[in-house]
């Protein structure tokens, strides 16, 4: 553990300073995941009393970056696969229904202060430096939320603040990845200042992008961000080997039993304008069905929505049912499923479903 010294230390604010001190620490990984948070040395290193310490990483416990465990003290949360998931299933929900707010009532004058921030999160990542490139992207998306109009969303997301920006700035550790995410921020200042805003959410959901790094860090899988990341891409068009063709598609497996610790099946499913894939249900596992484009007649049991881009449906375990293709576009949907293991029934046929 090394996390400098105590020079710097305001004693007027000693307690938010101990916590800036440490919360950056654990951003850069200098505090690592399950690192015991020794209190005595930490009040030697930083040379302050207990007391503020106690209270910083009492904050920091309740902003969910560290664990108190009874009898043994506080340590570095370490983030599962799980976590990941469930934090970035939230977070993309929450910025897509922001990001589309925002592109209806941001003014210009909001447009450049975003373009300013995406500029200088460049400069900082041609620079080297991480910290400053992850505290102008962490206010890059809060100025988009923050253009939404909408307290409440702003309040959700504070509240889930301090976990991403701690994933983030660990995932922006990776250089290719810190590299994509900053033309990305270009591309949704371009976006939004053409109020294009089904563009600015594709835009924005390749930008919040978990990456490997944080299946490194939790120790196994990737994330329903990176999942999100390969939608923006499009990345039905490629042709990995796991890709399955079929008379009415195509479906790309990204993670499943094949992948070491895997918890859940994700994929991208195609299917071709006018064409359904088959009735089936799913015997051990429910699934989670996100359309990225096109439109589809969408039916489960006996009931059928339309479900455009941007939609979302739970398909409950082992309920039959189907995707018809509406218009003169392909479907394009991510699925994810709660075992690493999809088990299908074809109710229909014997195509592959």
């Amino acid at each position: 553990m090394t996390i400098g010294s105590a020079d710097a230390i305001d004693r007027r604010t000693l307690s938010q300073q101990i916590y800036e001190r440490l919360y950056q620490q654990i951003e850069l990984g200098a505090l690592g995941p399950g690192e015991r948070l020794d209190e005595r040395r930490l009040c030697e290193m930083l040379n302050v009393s207990r007391t503020p310490l106690r209270h910083a990483v009492e904050r920091l416990a309740a902003e969910g970056l560290v664990d108190k465990r009874p009898y043994q003290g506080h340590f570095v949360r370490s983030f599962s696969v799980e976590d990941v998931d469930n934090l970035y299933r939230v977070r993309i929900a929450l910025e897509e229904f922001g990001i589309r707010e925002a592109a209806r009532r941001m003014a210009d004058e909001d447009v450049d202060e975003l373009d300013g921030l995406a500029r200088a999160a460049r400069s900082a990542f041609e620079s080297g430096d991480l910290v400053g490139l992850s505290e102008h992207d962490k206010r890059f998306h809060a100025l988009i939320m923050q253009c939404s109009r909408n307290s409440t969303l702003v309040d959700l997301l504070a509240k889930l603040g301090s976990q991403i920006h701690s994933i983030r700035t660990f995932a922006n550790q990776n250089h290719d990845m810190a590299r994509d995410t900053t033309d990305d921020r270009a591309a949704v200042v371009e976006a939004l200042r053409g109020r294009d805003a089904d563009r600015a959410v594709v835009l924005l959901g390749h930008h919040i992008d978990a990456s490997p790094a944080i299946g490194d860090r939790s120790t196994t899988g990737r994330s329903w961000g990176r999942t999100m990341s390969v939608v923006g891409q499009h990345i039905g068009c490629i042709e990995p080997e796991n890709t399955e063709h079929t008379s009415w598609g195509s479906l790309c497996w990204l993670i499943d039993e094949r992948v070491p610790g895997a918890q859940q099946t994700l994929g991208v499913v195609t299917i071709k304008p006018g064409k359904s894939n088959p009735l089936h249900r799913h015997p051990n596992c429910e699934e989670i069905l996100y359309v990225v484009s096109g439109e589809c007649d969408h039916r489960v049991g006996d009931d059928i929505v339309r479900l455009k881009a941007g939609s979302a449906v739970c398909i409950p375990q082992n309920a039959p049912h189907q995707a018809r293709v509406v218009g003169e576009d392909s479907l394009v949907v991510v699925v994810s499923y709660s075992s690493p293991r999809r088990e299908v029934e074809n109710l229909e046929n014997d195509d592959t479903a």
